[in-house]
């Protein structure tokens, strides 16, 4: 979808897909709340001998950063953050990131076990999504709101830097592309002040 700004979610289906065999496009919170959901599942699974403690904890702890990535204070409704608190929604959703990509990076034991796997890549896909469509509202609505031009470009510029990184290989550069989307949220907000 293309808007003022010429900016495109080029993954806006993929968190749609992560939810059944139908496309359903949730709203950012909600497709956040989903990957949770879908965290938690693999943690309530049988114990998989070929999961190391350490990785479990780093489903663990991505697990609690995404949650407190959904704390009611930090949202306006289900597509936007709040100014003053919406960057630890993305301090969050990076942790959760981080923690999601080592609990598979560099694990040949795991490779037999595609599903797992294939579960936390898209969990990965789906949160950098989300923070894509956080960062693309919130230059929207400051573009709309005659936000100061000079910080908007600079906000366009990270936006379409994380989307480079996100499609390039989103695993393996998740952590820079959700960095990205950060900066882009944040020049948003300060073209508004």
């Amino acid at each position: 979808m293309d808007n003022l700004l010429g900016l495109t979610n080029v993954r806006a289906v993929r968190a749609g897909s992560f939810y059944g065999t139908a496309l359903v496009v949730l709203p950012t919170r909600q497709t956040i709340s989903g990957v949770a959901t879908d965290v938690s599942d693999l943690l309530a699974a049988p114990i998989d001998p070929a999961l190391p403690k350490k990785d479990r904890k780093e489903l663990e702890k991505a697990l609690e950063a995404i949650v407190d990535s959904l704390t009611a204070d930090q949202w306006l409704g289900d597509e936007a953050l709040t100014a003053a608190k919406g960057e630890k929604t993305f301090e969050g959703l990076e942790k959760a990131v981080d923690s999601l990509t080592k609990s598979i990076t560099n694990k040949p034991e795991l490779v037999d076990d595609a599903a797992f796997v294939s579960s936390v890549e898209e969990a990965v896909l789906t949160l950098l999504s989300a923070a894509s469509t956080l960062a693309r509202t919130a230059l929207e609505a400051a573009a709309t709101g005659g936000g100061d031009v000079h910080k908007l470009s600079e906000g366009v510029q990270a936006y379409q830097a994380g989307e480079a990184l996100a499609t390039s290989d989103g695993k393996k550069n998740a952590s820079k592309a959700m960095d990205e989307y950060e900066k882009a949220w944040k020049k948003a907000q300060q073209s508004l002040k």
